[in-house]
């Protein structure tokens, strides 16, 4: 049967959604690279977790992450032996295979075995462990990761781990998007980590102001018939963050259950993190958790809607938002989204936050009122600072109610750029890629899209001042692979690399 708590009243923050910071994805050559986030494995070592997505038609060779000179990752020698799909070298000392990286810099790195065959938009997921010291040397310089196919593509970014990876100091909580201060304890939710495989990792942060330790933590996700999960490093059902406890798993009930087996201390303000997984599909669809703290008689139990941080659901909106997007682009960040349906709605004010807890509205956007088909709107944001910027809708209806939709995080980098050509998305992720134009004199300019033989598979001809022209890739009809679109204007041609995945 499925477990019923007693909602309590509680104290109402700003709103917050998933990802947050620790989501940076950078594409080179024909792959994309994405840093989920690093999170503190134990005072002494760091947990960081990265994805990449081979954008092309050859297989991963290899994928190397920066170490310091000197250094190997923290992660133990027989996880890496055990790998199936990957020779794991672990720098330049490195015991597994031959004794050599192919990075000119010191990594550790994944060379791959024939079962890991990587290609056409397939990604595969990393983790390994760093020092504290070697953690903060690479903070402080960047971190490289370094990518080959097997032609020998090679590609390579660098990550500013501050921006996309904070980690708290030892001994410090992660900071929390947003918080429910019920007295004898505190539910805070601190983010969510979206993974490859489907499935999304939530971390809360309970503070227990009670004289006695915690003596379990129930957390009941949203009903589902997919599988639940504690998310943890340990093996079996053991898990440890600050403090250790066995855990259960009740399918049925969508229930896991936390029981103290060393919560010495977790009292008068202690704190703890506790995370779970869930099917990514179903925290997107319903991001409400229910919470239980027990300690020494005194229960405190709450709902907790990680992204109004209210203690109920989300109200079913007016207008069936079916998609919210958004995409740094030259002339500032595009925001483009859709509904199947509209009752009384009146517009949509578009709110902007740089760190995901306070909102201003930037912009507004006209509703239809009432519709029963597919509608679109976009709005572009010319004033984005660069960094990470969080968007939300705010939905009004012409009676003056109003809902909020999801938060998305989109990071605008600081450009320095004169070009007069940009192409974006790039990666062509999309169902249209967007050529970007600077043609404000002479007679016009032209477009081409060539192949990597060299062949024309698209022109047209511009005006002057044509700032942009939107590409339906289903009328382009580019199989996958690399391009290049040129620009001839003012007897001069500039060049964009494009993909197509």
């Amino acid at each position: 049967m499925k477990r019923h708590i007693l909602l309590f009243a509680l104290l109402f923050f700003s709103l917050h959604s998933l990802s947050a910071q620790s989501n940076c994805t950078q594409t080179d050559a024909c792959f994309e690279y994405k840093l989920l986030g690093a999170t503190r494995f134990d005072d002494d070592h760091v947990k960081l977790i990265y994805t990449v997505k081979i954008l092309c038609n050859n297989n991963l060779d290899y994928i190397a992450f920066e170490l310091p000179e000197g250094s190997k990752a923290a992660t133990p020698s027989n996880i890496l032996q055990q790998n199936n799909d990957y020779v794991v070298r672990n720098g330049r000392t490195s015991n597994q295979g031959p004794n050599q990286i192919d990075t000119e810099f010191n990594s550790i790195q994944f060379n791959a075995k024939n079962t890991a065959a990587i290609n056409n938009g397939e990604e595969d997921l990393f983790e390994f462990y760093l020092t504290n010291a070697d953690y903060d040397a690479l903070a402080a310089t960047g971190m490289r990761v370094q990518t080959r196919t097997s032609n020998g593509t090679i590609g390579q970014v660098t990550f500013d781990l501050n921006a996309c990876a904070a980690v708290p100091a030892p001994g410090q909580d992660p900071d929390t998007a947003c918080e429910l201060d019920l007295n004898d304890a505190v539910f805070g939710f601190v983010d969510a980590m979206n993974f490859p495989d489907g499935t999304t990792t939530i971390r809360f942060l309970l503070k227990n102001n009670t004289a006695a330790d915690v003596e379990q933590v129930l957390i009941e996700t949203p009903a589902t018939n997919e599988p639940i999960a504690v998310a943890s490093d340990n093996n079996g059902s053991a898990y440890k963050a600050k403090y250790s406890y066995s855990t259960t798993v009740d399918q049925e009930a969508n229930l896991i259950t936390f029981n103290s087996q060393n919560t010495k201390g977790y009292a008068n303000g202690g704190t703890d993190i506790f995370a779970v997984t869930i099917p990514t599909a179903l925290y997107q669809a319903d991001p409400f958790f229910q919470i239980t703290l027990s300690a020494g008689g005194t229960v405190v139990s709450s709902g907790l809607n990680t992204q109004t941080c209210e203690d109920t659901p989300i109200s079913p909106l007016a207008v069936e938002l079916t998609s919210f997007e958004g995409i740094a682009t030259p002339s500032g960040i595009e925001l483009n989204w859709s509904t199947a349906s509209e009752t009384n709605n009146a517009g949509f004010e578009v709110e902007r936050s740089q760190n995901g807890k306070t909102y201003t509205t930037v912009g507004t956007v006209a509703g239809a009122g009432n519709s029963n088909t597919a509608l679109h709107y976009t709005y572009t944001d010319a004033s984005a600072e660069p960094g990470t910027n969080y968007y939300r809708l705010k939905q009004v209806d012409h009676d003056g109610t109003f809902e909020y939709s999801n938060t998305i995080a989109v990071t605008q980098s600081k450009s320095t750029t004169t070009d007069n050509l940009s192409v974006y998305p790039n990666p062509a992720t999309g169902n249209y890629v967007t050529v970007g134009l600077k043609i404000n004199k002479g007679n016009g300019a032209a477009i081409q899209i060539m192949d990597m033989n060299g062949q024309v598979v698209f022109s047209e001809q511009m005006a002057a001042g044509t700032s942009k022209l939107d590409l339906p890739l289903s009328e382009l009809k580019l199989p996958g692979g690399i391009y290049m679109v040129k620009l001839h204007h003012d007897n001069k041609t500039e060049t964009k690399k494009l993909i197509i995945p």
